[in-house]
């Protein structure tokens, strides 16, 4: 074990101890809770990439957390692999008095080792019955199921699907304020954001990611089976030079080379008990931002959708998701012999995924996916590259809670 993976441990069981300990001198009440999903897979249909044109040896592979692409561990190649899906948590939340309570939930996940670390952190005051108030590390509302994406015994799906659940830097450090109604048969909850976010661990192709000044809000209303969801945020981004980039990239790295971006939402789930239908669609706004993914390419625009639907058949639920993502790019960032072909071009992904759960225990379930992406990308995209989206991936495992 690394110093910083020991350093990271010994943080996390110290600061569980200590929330214990203020606990009992406050006479707290507290719950624990936790989660788990243990997970195998492995890619079963794969294609040849290319570098420059040229073929480079490489297949393509399925990537699980794109927070850190920079680690083997979180795809799924043609070897059978427990980390990309697996992970561990454990949540404590403690209430202080009838105002103010405090949460941390620290986790463990295969796509960085296992290495434990803490994912949320902060306190909560309810300010009055319709008012509360949440200041320190939490996620960010960006999507339908973001408050539980690390919990897959929450939905159907083994993972939800990375085309729209994978623009990384999920949780902020900041305050958030929510307020709750009750009108006309509707129950509202409006959420407005602030903070900064770091991603640390997406510096495989260039460097880590920082989000600042980043504001937003969250909207969703809920009557009987039908949910509705809205959010946007605005942020500035900039990309912390952590590697060797080529000549010429100094414009575009370091803080002083920020760039405005924004985020954009909107789901719905309608949700009968006996089947349910659910659609998503984000966009992603950056002109232009080098971390896309792609060797010192910028992204300029993304869009992505998902279509799921499922019957519920005892304890069994067989599902079908269909999820694309069109990411747009930017000559500027490129070298300058490439830089005008590239301008406009989109790379897309187009996915089924079919799976089915079973509920063969109290908050246990076992899922089998089989996910198909589909690389639709412009053709001067495939030449340069190959096609690095054609991958199809089974995986099988238990989701739990307890």
């Amino acid at each position: 074990m690394t110093p910083q993976k020991t350093l990271n441990t010994h943080a996390c069981l110290a600061l569980l101890i200590c929330i214990g300990a203020v606990s009992n001198g406050f006479a707290a009440e507290m719950k624990v809770s936790g989660f788990a999903s243990l997970i195998f897979g492995q890619t079963i249909k794969d294609a040849d990439l290319k570098s420059a044109g040229t073929a480079n040896g490489q297949v393509s592979r399925y990537l699980t957390d794109p927070s850190n692409v920079g680690n083997t561990s979180s795809y799924y190649d043609q070897d059978l692999s427990f980390n990309p899906d697996s992970n561990f948590g454990l949540q404590l939340d403690t209430k202080l008095n009838e105002h103010v309570s405090f949460t941390v939930q620290a986790t463990s996940k295969g796509t960085e080792d296992f290495e434990p670390g803490i994912e949320w952190l902060y306190a909560t005051i309810k300010l009055n019955t319709q008012f509360k108030l949440k200041i320190g590390r939490q996620r960010a509302p960006r999507y339908f199921y973001s408050d539980f994406q690390e919990v897959g015994y929450v939905y159907h799906w083994i993972r939800p699907p990375m085309e729209v659940y994978g623009e990384g830097t999920f949780t902020y450090t900041g305050l958030s304020l929510t307020h709750s109604a009750y009108v006309y048969d509707w129950d509202i909850e409006t959420m407005f954001f602030m903070g900064d976010k770091k991603n640390e661990n997406a510096g495989a192709v260039i460097g880590h990611i920082h989000l600042t000044k980043d504001i937003g809000v969250a909207l969703t209303l809920n009557r009987e089976a039908l949910t509705i969801r809205a959010a946007y945020e605005s942020f500035g981004a900039w990309v912390e030079e952590t590697s060797s980039p080529p000549p010429g990239f100094g414009n575009f790295l370091g803080e002083e080379n920020e760039k405005n971006g924004s985020y954009s939402a909107s789901s719905s789930n309608y949700d009968t008990g006996t089947w349910f239908l659910g659609a998503e669609v984000t966009r992603l706004e950056l002109n232009p931002f080098l971390q896309s993914g792609l060797n010192f390419i910028g992204l300029a625009d993304r869009i992505s959708w998902l279509i799921t639907g499922g019957i519920r058949i005892g304890e069994f639920t067989p599902h079908l998701t269909l999820s694309s993502r069109t990411s747009e790019l930017v000559g500027d960032t490129a070298p300058p012999p490439l830089a005008p072909s590239l301008e406009g071009l989109e790379v897309v992904a187009n996915v089924i995924n079919l799976g089915l759960r079973w509920d063969f225990r109290k908050s246990t379930a076992l899922k089998i996916d089989y996910t198909s992406s589909t690389d639709d990308s412009d053709d001067f995209f495939q030449t340069l590259n190959g096609k690095p989206n054609e991958v199809d991936v089974f995986a099988v495992g238990i989701d739990l809670m307890f």
